[in-house]
């Protein structure tokens, strides 16, 4: 397996601050958003791997042999994992700002879908916009939405 490839360095540096005086998450908060895509990178690059009931000729698989595998991925895979990350980041962020008015949520502009953008074509090489990861959010039932 190869190294994961976020690291509290590279969320550190991707994470934008929206306003003056906004703190980013300390070093353990920016380990534990990059602990969480670290962990989204490896279920969504190895988990057929491991999953498969021939791990042995999975595990020796080309890339171009998933076309054929019996359990194709979806279209866009990218939907599916914004939730867990952006919550994440949106909870780290609100930790290392209390009191804020508003909370950081999911805005087109705000730091959370920003560095989902970043984030998603390391994960999946998927490149949604900004605009498109937001909508994820806004129709999402039980999230913070801030207009």
């Amino acid at each position: 397996m190869s190294a994961e490839p976020f690291t509290w360095e590279w969320v550190c540096k991707k994470l934008t601050r929206p306003r003056r005086g906004d703190k980013r998450p300390d070093a353990a908060g920016c380990d534990r958003i990059a602990a969480a895509f670290n962990h989204v990178y490896v279920q969504e690059n190895f988990a057929p791997i491991w999953d498969s009931p021939v791990p042995f000729w999975a595990s020796r698989a080309s890339r171009s042999t998933a076309l054929v595998h019996p359990f194709p991925a979806p279209r866009r895979r990218w939907p599916g994992l914004v939730f867990d990350m952006g919550k994440v980041v949106c909870d780290e962020l609100n930790a290392a700002n209390p009191g804020r008015k508003p909370p950081f949520a999911y805005t087109t502009t705000g730091p959370v879908v920003k560095i989902l953008v970043e984030a998603i074509p390391i994960i999946t090489r998927e490149r949604p916009t900004a605009e498109a990861v937001a909508m994820e959010f806004r129709q999402a039932p039980n999230l913070m939405h801030v207009k």
